[in-house]
Protein backbone atom coordinates (compact mmCIF):
# COMPACT_ATOMS: atom_id res chain seq x y z
CA UNK A 1 0.00 0.00 0.00
CA UNK A 2 1.25 3.26 -0.59
CA UNK A 3 1.60 6.01 1.83
CA UNK A 4 0.02 8.88 1.59
CA UNK A 5 2.65 11.35 1.97
CA UNK A 6 3.90 9.61 -1.52
CA UNK A 7 0.50 10.02 -3.55
CA UNK A 8 1.35 13.59 -4.45
CA UNK A 9 3.79 15.09 -6.21
CA UNK A 10 5.29 18.60 -5.06
CA UNK A 11 3.78 19.99 -8.30
CA UNK A 12 0.52 18.47 -7.10
CA UNK A 13 0.48 19.43 -3.53
CA UNK A 14 1.65 23.09 -4.87
CA UNK A 15 -1.79 23.08 -6.91
CA UNK A 16 -3.92 21.79 -3.91
CA UNK A 17 -2.24 24.30 -1.51
CA UNK A 18 -3.14 27.48 -4.23
CA UNK A 19 -6.72 25.56 -4.64
CA UNK A 20 -7.13 26.25 -1.01
CA UNK A 21 -5.89 29.49 -0.74
CA UNK A 22 -8.38 30.36 -3.51
CA UNK A 23 -10.77 28.82 -1.83
CA UNK A 24 -10.03 30.34 1.91
CA UNK A 25 -10.01 33.71 0.09
CA UNK A 26 -13.69 33.71 -0.43
CA UNK A 27 -15.22 31.83 2.70
CA UNK A 28 -14.13 32.64 6.64
CA UNK A 29 -13.97 28.85 7.05
CA UNK A 30 -10.74 26.84 7.18
CA UNK A 31 -10.52 24.22 4.25
CA UNK A 32 -8.08 21.73 5.46
CA UNK A 33 -7.48 18.57 2.92
CA UNK A 34 -6.76 14.86 4.49
CA UNK A 35 -5.52 11.98 3.17
CA UNK A 36 -4.33 9.00 4.70
CA UNK A 37 -3.11 5.56 3.91
CA UNK A 38 -5.87 3.54 5.52
CA UNK A 39 -9.30 4.51 6.50
CA UNK A 40 -10.59 3.63 9.97
CA UNK A 41 -11.78 0.73 11.01
CA UNK A 42 -15.20 -0.33 11.32
CA UNK A 43 -16.50 -2.33 14.00
CA UNK A 44 -20.22 -2.37 13.78
CA UNK A 45 -20.02 -5.93 11.76
CA UNK A 46 -17.86 -7.47 14.26
CA UNK A 47 -20.01 -6.20 16.97
CA UNK A 48 -23.13 -7.38 15.78
CA UNK A 49 -21.60 -10.85 15.23
CA UNK A 50 -20.06 -11.49 18.78
CA UNK A 51 -23.94 -9.81 19.39
CA UNK A 52 -25.80 -12.61 17.65
CA UNK A 53 -23.16 -15.27 18.81
CA UNK A 54 -23.76 -14.42 22.61
CA UNK A 55 -27.67 -14.44 22.26
CA UNK A 56 -26.71 -17.92 20.18
CA UNK A 57 -24.51 -19.21 22.97
CA UNK A 58 -26.68 -18.11 25.79
CA UNK A 59 -29.92 -19.90 24.36
CA UNK A 60 -28.36 -22.97 23.84
CA UNK A 61 -26.67 -22.93 27.43
CA UNK A 62 -30.13 -21.85 29.03
CA UNK A 63 -31.42 -24.69 26.96
CA UNK A 64 -29.39 -27.30 28.33
CA UNK A 65 -28.16 -26.21 31.89
CA UNK A 66 -31.33 -24.40 33.14
CA UNK A 67 -33.87 -26.49 34.30
CA UNK A 68 -35.81 -25.49 37.34
CA UNK A 69 -34.30 -27.32 40.77
CA UNK A 70 -36.48 -28.67 43.00
CA UNK A 71 -36.13 -27.08 46.22
CA UNK A 72 -36.49 -28.90 49.85
CA UNK A 73 -39.89 -27.80 50.19
CA UNK A 74 -41.71 -28.70 47.27
CA UNK A 75 -45.02 -26.94 48.53
CA UNK A 76 -43.64 -23.84 50.17
CA UNK A 77 -40.87 -23.21 48.28
CA UNK A 78 -40.11 -21.44 45.03
CA UNK A 79 -37.69 -22.97 42.58
CA UNK A 80 -34.80 -22.25 42.10
CA UNK A 81 -32.88 -21.52 38.41
CA UNK A 82 -30.12 -23.25 38.21
CA UNK A 83 -28.38 -19.89 36.16
CA UNK A 84 -28.14 -17.12 38.37
CA UNK A 85 -28.17 -13.39 36.79
CA UNK A 86 -24.05 -13.93 37.44
CA UNK A 87 -23.95 -16.62 35.36
CA UNK A 88 -26.11 -15.30 32.47
CA UNK A 89 -24.16 -11.74 32.13
CA UNK A 90 -20.71 -14.13 32.23
CA UNK A 91 -22.18 -15.89 29.48
CA UNK A 92 -23.04 -12.60 27.47
CA UNK A 93 -20.15 -10.69 28.06
CA UNK A 94 -17.44 -13.64 27.41
CA UNK A 95 -19.29 -14.95 24.26
CA UNK A 96 -19.50 -11.23 22.88
CA UNK A 97 -15.30 -10.92 23.06
CA UNK A 98 -14.89 -14.56 21.82
CA UNK A 99 -17.17 -12.81 18.79
CA UNK A 100 -15.84 -9.97 18.66
CA UNK A 101 -12.16 -11.90 18.63
CA UNK A 102 -13.21 -14.56 16.23
CA UNK A 103 -14.80 -11.85 13.70
CA UNK A 104 -11.69 -10.01 13.72
CA UNK A 105 -9.02 -12.77 12.75
CA UNK A 106 -11.79 -13.88 10.30
CA UNK A 107 -13.28 -11.52 7.81
CA UNK A 108 -15.46 -13.42 6.25
CA UNK A 109 -17.62 -14.15 9.59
Amino acid sequence: MKSATKLFTKKEISSIEAAISEVEKKTSAEVVPVVASASGRYDRAEDLFAFFLSLLALGCIWGWFQGIASSAQAWSGTPAFRLNLLMVLTILIVTFFIGIALASRFPLL
